[in-house]
């Protein structure tokens, strides 16, 4: 029954591409947030200051795997051995992110909120949303 739905010799490019869109979402979201954007929802949302770091690891390993994947299929199947693994680290560091993330990979407005201890006065200002 699977083997009727399969496409004999289909080409992986149009779902790597679906798939590098939205890779290409999380990483624009996600460097938005490095770029202070996305404060009110860092320091006041339901998801705190870690899940838009993390969706920029995901976003840009997303985007990496599916070159690779792409340029497998099209140029030559080295280039899935070179771009899949670091895509996938890139993955995975992103879902790690979500929930932590080192120091040296935080923006400079999260470091510096975290070394004051998260004051609790400029969490208040911002607006709460989601709750």
């Amino acid at each position: 029954m699977m083997s009727q739905m399969m496409v004999e010799g289909g080409s992986i490019v149009g779902p790597a591409i679906v798939c590098m869109a939205g890779g290409a979402v999380f990483l624009a979201l996600g460097l938005a947030h490095y770029a202070g954007f996305t404060k009110p929802v860092a320091f006041g949302g339901p998801f705190g200051p870690y899940l838009g770091l993390g969706i920029t690891w995901m976003g840009g390993g997303t985007i990496l795997s599916g070159l690779g994947l792409i340029l497998s299929e099209k140029v030559h199947p080295v280039f899935a051995l070179l771009l899949c693994p670091p895509g996938a680290l890139g993955f995975v560091i992103g879902v790690v992110s979500i929930v932590w993330i080192p120091r040296f990979l935080r923006p400079a407005w999260l470091r510096d909120w975290v070394d004051r201890g998260k004051p609790e006065a400029e969490a208040r200002r911002w607006p709460r949303l989601g709750r």
